[in-house]
Parts: structure tokens; sequence; C-alpha cells
């Protein structure tokens, strides 16, 4: 076999096994067996329709979780609905775009075997192939992170690399909480190479999105979140 055929060789081993593990995971799991798959179902349905609300009489305005994953889903769930098993090669796809970015970020200092090698891991993480098939944000903020370290460690780029940065940390920080670490890693690493007004402007950008949602949680439900509200009475009543 040439040496040229290899690198395809490596990489295409590495995707077989972990489509193969994550739809041996995701077989025969039912949906909602995980609590908050029929919330997140809801809430993209809900985003959908312009709102971020649950229905029913005892509905109303939601504060948790961060509306990112809810977006993401909006069009596949009004697509799939009510038929919800149907989502869940959605996390596939994402756990597969992970292991891609991390293989071609390993590629530019790591050899092509263990390029692949450093993929399959990400695709063998405990925590992706346990949430195979269940509707959940780790698999596409695990994705995100991996595009966008990939973007950040590429030329310059000018403006469009910068406003590419800032989207895809301003989305990080709206799928999962550490996702504002992400954002100000990258704001961090953009001062040391370009100075510290575009590592301020970054995280400004970045962080803007998430901002606004606080912001709207404040206005509709009188708390920047259900859970500090939450932290708030059971300190009061220790």
């Amino acid at each position: 076999m040439s040496r040229r055929r290899l690198p395809l060789l490596y990489t295409g081993a590495a995707a077989a096994a972990i489509a193969a593990l994550h739809a041996l995971a995701a077989y025969g799991h039912p949906f909602a067996a995980a609590s908050d798959e029929a919330f997140y179902a809801r809430l993209a349905l809900a985003v959908g329709r312009g709102s971020f609300a649950l229905p029913g009489p005892f509905g109303g305005p939601v504060t948790d979780p961060l509306p990112g994953y809810p977006l993401l889903l909006a069009v596949p769930a009004a697509l799939a609905a009510p038929h919800w098993s149907r989502l869940w090669p959605l996390g596939l796809a994402a756990t597969l775009g992970a292991a891609f970015l991390t293989w071609r970020l390993a590629r530019r200092a790591l050899t092509p075997a263990a390029a692949a090698a450093a993929a399959l891991l990400v695709g063998l993480s405990p925590a992706l192939v346990s949430a195979a098939g269940v509707l959940m944000p780790d698999a596409a903020y695990a994705a995100l992170g991996a595009g966008a370290f990939l973007l950040a460690d590429g030329d310059d780029g000018g403006a469009g690399r910068f406003w590419a940065l800032a989207a895809l940390a301003g989305l990080a920080a709206l799928l999962r909480p550490e996702g504002v670490l992400l954002g100000l890693s990258l704001a961090l690493a953009l001062s040391l190479s370009r100075g510290p007004r575009a590592g301020a402007a970054l995280a400004a950008a970045a962080l803007l999105p998430l901002a606004a949602w606080l912001a709207r949680n404040v206005l509709v439900a009188g708390s920047v979140t259900g859970y500090a509200s939450h932290w708030v009475q059971q300190a009061a009543r220790a």
C-alpha cells in the first residue's frame, strides 16, 4: 500500500470505529430516558415558534438551560416531531465532527497515525459515548470547541477570522457554561498574538450574546438564572 493512502486508511478506520461504537450505544435508547431530553425537545419547538417558554398552565418563560442547544435543534425538531428517535443521528454527526476537527488540528503537529489516534480518543470519550442517542449538548460543544481551536491556530485571516472566532465563542457560551472559559481563552491567545485591544474586542464580542440572554432572564423572570435563585433560597434556609 502506498504511503499516500495511509492517512486515509487511518482516518477511515477511526471514523468507522467511532460510528460503530456510538450506533451500538444508541441502539434501543428510548426517548426521554435522560430527563433533559424532553425538555430540550419542547424548548426547540418553542424556539421554532419564536419563544423560549414551556406551554401549558404551569409553563412560562424558561431561564435554564442555556438557549444554544434548543436553537440548534429548532429546525431538526420541527421536522422530526413527534418522532423524536429520528434525531439520534445528530449526536453521532456532532461526535464525528469533533473527531474530524481534532484530527485536522492534530495533523498540524503530529504524524498521520498519531492524529488518527487523537481523533479516535475523542470519539471514545466516555462522556460522548454515554450521550450517544441522547439529546444533550455535549457532542455539539465538543465539535464547536475543536473548530474554534482549529480556527484560532490558523493564519491571521483579518476581520473574517475575528468574527468567525467571536461567533463560535459566543455560541459556545450559549451551549455550556464552560463556554465562557473557551471565549476568554481565545481572547487571551489573541491578545498575546495581536495585542490586548484585539483580545479585549474578541472577549466582548464573544460574551455579548450571553450578556443579552442574562438580561432577558432578568426582564422576564427577575433572575439571571433559575439556578442562582435556587442557591439563594438554599442559603437562606441554611
